[in-house]
């Protein structure tokens, strides 16, 4: 079993159209099966465009589940590549196949995640292998799912799955995972570097000489160029040769033998930054498979993907996720400019900021008057009664605040129920919900607290301080 992770990307219909076909072609013979997971759609086109919108909406789906959207900014590589590939010898069935992928994707906890399966037939491969396209993001909660240390994982994984077929195919994988172990035990000045063989480039024969003819690094750009690789600056100042699927390779490993010191003085222009950036390259890549995939669009049929691929019990028309999700959003945006209306009529009619902020007044002056001359005097007694009574106000509108409320969203809820299968705009008839206007008790409050100021005035000729 190999486990091969590709970088992430950001185009799900560019990786979606490479699974679905064949090489550089309108046709789709060479897709033996394939499976969508957690999408409303057992189409593949379909489900790809859920994927792009559960994607795009990662921040509206987080406020949805009460997640927070505070943090770093997503990248917008929310579309991991995978492919699970066994030996020549194996002859895995579909379900064995749709099994494995299942328990790949449940290592890394992405088994709520959306993800499409297609298991290719190529005439020109050797062994049987299945390709999964994941959406990184979950559709329940918005985040964002990290791979961490993915690829050690995998391994270990891969090695415990040939253990349990009763055949191990890979030995070298089985040593590096021992060592692994043995490193965690060991202090880090003990520990083993385990060495990691790259993978041989079809042209490693090829490029080795392109590297002893050329003179110059224009020359060998040009040699690399002619057999589509480019030679590109990666981290840390490394050279790196990417071919035209974007995989990249180190140029020095591929050489053998020859070191970054003899590249770097053989071709001066490397250190006085001639050579593109990696993420450059990249993208430019990316923008290229565009164009070509939307040339492409334009004289294909539609839907002549995979024809007979899908095994569905159920081949009902299914409404796509993105129109569903796209009409709750709105509604749920009118409502809350329905809530956003009442806490402003709520907030103009009531003005509980001024309320509560006077009845933390009261209590600070009830502490100041707390000694027995003041309470002597009456003082304590009359303060306390002054803020029983804004205690008591404050309660009522509270509790007026919150059957207004409870109301608002009885109506939203019935008009939910009514409207949001019907259309995505919200219900043209809108009730309104006023506050009520009744200012009895705040009259009543100003006209107890001015008789106790005429009272005060008359018994000890001054007022209250305020």
């Amino acid at each position: 079993m190999i486990v091969k992770i590709e970088q992430t990307g950001y185009s799900f219909k560019g990786l979606g159209k490479y699974l679905l076909h064949d090489r550089q072609a309108d046709t789709s013979e060479r897709v033996e099966w394939l499976q969508t997971i957690n999408t409303l759609s057992d189409d593949p086109n379909k489900a790809i465009k859920e994927m792009i919108w559960i994607s795009s909406n990662a921040d509206y789906l987080k406020k949805r589940a009460g997640v927070s959207t505070a943090g770093r900014k997503q990248s917008g590589k929310n579309v991991l590549p995978m492919s699970l590939s066994w030996h020549p010898s194996q002859v895995p069935s579909e379900e064995e196949m749709r099994e494995a992928a299942r328990s790949a994707l449940e290592l890394h906890g992405l088994e709520e995640h959306q993800a499409l399966l297609v298991a290719h037939n190529d005439a020109n491969s050797e062994f049987r292998h299945v390709h999964i396209m994941v959406n990184l993001v979950n559709p329940n909660t918005g985040k964002v799912n990290v791979l961490s240390n993915g690829k050690r994982k995998f391994s270990l994984w891969a090695e415990e799955y040939e253990k349990n077929q009763g055949k191990i195919y890979c030995e070298e994988r089985v040593k590096n995972n021992e060592q692994r172990r043995q490193n965690a035990l060991k202090p880090e000045g003990e520990r083993k570097r385990i060495k990691y063989q790259e993978k041989a480039l079809p042209i490693r024969e090829q490029l080795r000489e392109f590297y002893a003819q050329s003179d110059n690094l224009a020359s060998f750009q040009s040699a690399l160029k002619s057999h589509g690789y480019e030679l590109a600056e990666g981290r840390k100042g490394r050279m790196v040769i990417i071919d035209k699927n974007g995989h990249t390779t180190n140029l020095v490993r591929q050489l053998q033998g020859v070191r970054t010191k003899d590249v770097r003085e053989k071709y001066p222009g490397i250190q006085n930054g001639l050579l593109a950036k990696v993420e450059d390259v990249l993208a430019r890549q990316e923008q290229e498979r565009q164009k070509e995939m939307s040339r492409r669009d334009d004289v294909r049929k539609p839907d002549s993907v995979a024809k007979g691929a899908i095994k569905t019990e159920d081949q009902t028309e299914v409404k796509p996720l993105h129109e569903e999700l796209d009409k709750i959003q709105r509604w749920e945006l009118w409502a809350e400019q329905k809530r956003a209306t009442l806490r402003k009529q709520q907030q103009d009619s009531y003005n509980l900021k001024d309320l509560k902020k006077n009845i933390r007044r009261l209590e600070e002056r009830l502490k100041k008057v707390s000694g027995p001359v003041s309470k002597k005097l009456g003082r304590h007694k009359e303060i306390q009664e002054l803020l029983e009574v804004q205690r008591l106000n404050l309660a009522n509108i509270e509790q007026r605040i919150t059957e207004q409320n409870a109301k608002l969203d009885i109506e939203l809820e019935a008009s939910k129920k009514q409207e949001l299968g019907q259309s995505g705009t919200a219900p043209a008839q809108e009730k309104r919900v006023e506050p009520s206007n009744d200012k009895s008790e705040s009259s009543d409050l100003e006209n107890y607290i001015k008789a106790k100021r005429d009272k005060n005035k008359r018994n000890r000729g001054g007022g209250l301080k305020r």
